[in-house]
């Protein structure tokens, strides 16, 4: 079923638009793929409600709601696996600090290119990454940013910042 349909009808029981029945006989005659506007359809032509437009208000809070949701769960999905495998490459996290602070490219291309890979803890398969997706081209500077980060890695410290934060 259409989460939003969820949403939609607990928002309008609790203000008494809709009666519990109501709710069932929607969760019963709609699919997952009933769009928000079949929903308020099927509300007005079974006379399940009077105002419409009242309706129509909570079904755009419930979308609204919904989608705010899915897109917190598709961050947190991408985000935690990323930050496990980057916090067990130290080196890799120097190198995307020092290729983002220092303008090699941008803090968002670091984020899709790192997204775009199996295992960001090899900080030379991140490195050829750059070059493969063509966001730079000066070798001279990512073999620069590649020999201090192995360095800085192995110390020990963190960088002031990551691509994570």
């Amino acid at each position: 079923m259409n989460p939003v349909v969820d949403v939609f009808c607990m928002l309008a029981t609790d203000c008494g638009a809709l009666r519990m029945e109501d709710w069932a006989i929607l969760r019963e005659v709609c699919a997952e793929n009933t769009t928000e506007n079949e929903i308020l359809d099927l509300v007005q032509a079974c006379g399940l409600a009077d105002d419409i437009t009242s309706l129509r208000e909570l079904m755009l809070q419930a979308s609204t709601a919904v989608r705010r949701q899915e897109k917190e769960l598709a961050r947190a999905r991408v985000a935690a696996p990323l930050q496990r495998r980057w916090e067990a490459a130290p080196a890799v996290e120097w190198f995307c600090f020092f290729v983002v602070s220092r303008e090699l490219i941008s803090r968002p291309d670091c984020e899709y290119l790192l997204s775009t890979m199996e295992d960001v803890t090899d900080l030379l398969s991140v490195a050829q990454r750059i070059v493969d997706l063509g966001f730079c081209e000066d070798l001279a500077k990512i073999q620069e940013f590649v020999e201090e980060s192995e360095q800085r890695g192995t110390e020990g410290k963190l960088p002031p910042f990551t691509v994570f934060q």
